[in-house]
């Protein structure tokens, strides 16, 4: 069964699905990215679980790797409370159409929950949300990879961007910046603030 993390801190009271970074060869090409501004660089899942320090959030990451290689079956498919906020991808990003086909899946067959789609490949979520269509409880927010350089929103399906920043830079537009998401939800509603900014971590 695909394994679903409860989150805390900056994420509490939310679940999430996702997969081991340091096995997504996407995620792994990202990292080797030679820039100062390039978000990759500063990664929080690939440090923790590549230096041991999660040993067992790696090991479920790892576990729910077949949604990258088959087509989900019906008995697979989490079912969420109605008014659960769930979050794909807080651990690497989609690694092929399947897997985007199969976060899909998850979507549809949970019609009243909250769904936030984070993805640096919004070609390849375009893809599928153009062969299936786009549910109203999905939320997708495109990762800009770039630091301290706004960007604004994918024009097909997506609602959002989310902008990486230092803490001295547009200080005055950092609105992610030490509050928790369920007490916030910009991500997960649809209204007219497209672009969100956060202060990156050190790692």
């Amino acid at each position: 069964m695909i394994h679903v993390s409860k989150l805390n801190g900056k994420m509490d009271r939310m679940i999430a699905i996702g997969t081991n970074t340091l096995k997504q060869e996407f995620c792994q090409k990202m990292s080797k990215v030679d820039r100062d501004d390039w978000i990759c660089r500063y990664c929080y899942s690939h440090a923790t679980l590549g230096n041991g320090y999660r040993p067992n959030v790696k090991a479920a990451l790892d576990r729910n790797w077949f949604i990258t290689e088959r087509p989900l079956e019906d008995h697979e498919i989490p079912r969420f409370y109605p008014g659960d906020v769930v979050r794909f991808s807080h651990h690497g990003d989609v690694e092929n159409l399947q897997h985007a086909e199969n976060y899909l899946a998850i979507v549809r067959a949970n019609p009243k929950v909250i769904f936030g789609w984070w993805t640096k490949r919004p070609g390849m979520v375009q893809a599928v949300i153009r062969k299936h269509g786009k549910p109203e409880n999905l939320f997708l927010v495109w990762s800009n990879p770039f630091v301290n350089k706004l960007r604004t929103v994918p024009p097909m399906y997506f609602d959002k961007v989310f902008n990486n920043v230092t803490r001295d830079k547009f200080v005055d537009q950092q609105d992610c910046t030490g509050q928790r998401c369920r007490d916030c939800m910009t991500c997960y509603t649809r209204n007219d603030k497209t672009y969100v900014v956060e202060a990156i971590r050190k790692r």
